[in-house]
């Protein structure tokens, strides 16, 4: 591992350009946090509520479905996770937007300057491997709440502190979301590879697991991976963490190796037609 990134090739043939799983967001953040182990104090937060933080802001099983994927695939694959806890610093965003506000930290303190040299370190490997790699398509794999925040119940502004945020997300629950297929800017500008969309939707429908394009999120300037969408082909998709594991409550969630197999077994059927006509 190299740079808070770790990257993991399949190679059941010998292609020269490769699919690539991106996972960016279900970092443990054992590595940085080994390193800095008060970061939790830091923050002036207790241990308990930093903990449950963490896991709530972590795109859980979405390593595990890469994987699962990649596993699958007649294709050369590689899948490129980072380590980063989005919790802390989010490798998916401009380093002017990637410390989360809840932190409250100031860009000149100590552990803010820690925590966005790793950013700075983790973006490189991936610009890296990517342009390496030099991928025929690749897949963005995101996790998130499957619910909104109540928006008669969640302050507008944000959450003003970790603690808040915690009871926020477990107390707040809002509509209930779909499968956030990624293809567009807000301006309707269509990034991704919309073959790859068609083929990724086509897994969830026949799960009977509803999806949804650029809802809740879209491609926006502040994400990182919007600027690999105008590099190259592929697609980010952002699942409901209830497709992908076990647990009534955002702080408890346990990865579901069954639900992953089924949806990893759906989506790389269709994807090996796709490559087949590709690679």
């Amino acid at each position: 591992m190299a740079n808070f990134v770790r990257v993991t090739s399949y190679v059941p043939g010998q292609s020269r350009r490769k699919f690539v799983l991106l996972v960016q967001h279900d970092g443990d953040g054992r590595d940085i946090l080994s390193r800095h182990p008060n970061i939790a104090s830091e923050l002036n937060t207790p241990r308990n509520f930093f903990d449950r933080y963490l896991l709530i802001e972590r795109d859980v099983g979405t390593s595990e479905l890469a994987h699962a994927i990649a596993a699958k695939l007649h294709s050369d694959a590689i899948v490129v996770e980072c380590t980063l806890p989005r919790g802390l610093v989010d490798p998916n965003r401009s380093s002017a937007h990637a410390l989360p506000s809840v932190l409250n930290l100031d860009p000149n303190h100590p552990l803010a300057k820690i925590l966005l040299d790793a950013h700075t370190q983790a973006i490189q490997e991936i610009q890296r491997v990517l342009r390496e790699a030099d991928p025929v398509l690749y897949l963005d794999v995101h996790s998130m709440s499957p619910y909104s925040l109540d928006p008669r119940k969640a302050p507008a502004a944000g959450f003003s502190s970790i603690a808040r945020h915690v009871t926020g997300w477990l107390s707040f629950q809002g509509a209930p979301r779909s499968v956030d297929i990624i293809t567009s800017t807000p301006e309707s500008e269509v990034l991704a590879d919309l073959r790859l969309a068609t083929v990724i939707e086509s897994a969830f429908s026949g799960l009977g697991i509803s999806t949804i394009r650029n809802y809740p999120f879209c491609a926006i300037n502040q994400i990182t991976g919007t600027q690999y969408l105008r590099t190259h082909p592929g697609l980010a998709v952002d699942v409901p963490k209830t497709h992908l594991t076990s647990g009534d409550a955002l702080d408890q969630l346990k990865v579901d190796f069954d639900k992953i197999d089924l949806l990893a077994s759906a989506i790389a059927d269709r994807l090996n037609v796709l490559l087949a006509s590709l690679v």
